[in-house]
């Protein structure tokens, strides 16, 4: 079940994470102090500690996406 911060996002809105540990596959990310497992989709590689902003797509279940060059790639 998600904790309380991401039970109000909204779809449309634009968040800001941090990511506390990365591999190909898998991000796990921090939101004003609540943790996410996140499915990594676009093939991009990211690091520890970096900040990215990211577009909610659906709420139930968390759907992300993320701009790109073409558009937006979407994480579940």
């Amino acid at each position: 079940m998600y904790k309380d911060n991401f039970k109000k996002l909204m779809v449309g809105q634009k968040i800001k994470l941090k990511i506390v540990e990365a591999d190909k596959d898998r991000i796990i990310v921090s939101y004003k102090g609540e943790l996410l497992r996140v499915s990594n989709k676009t093939k991009k590689d990211f690091k520890e500690d970096q900040e990215i902003q990211l577009l909610v797509k659906k709420v139930s279940p968390i759907e992300f996406a993320m701009p790109s060059g073409k558009g937006f790639s979407v994480w579940a």
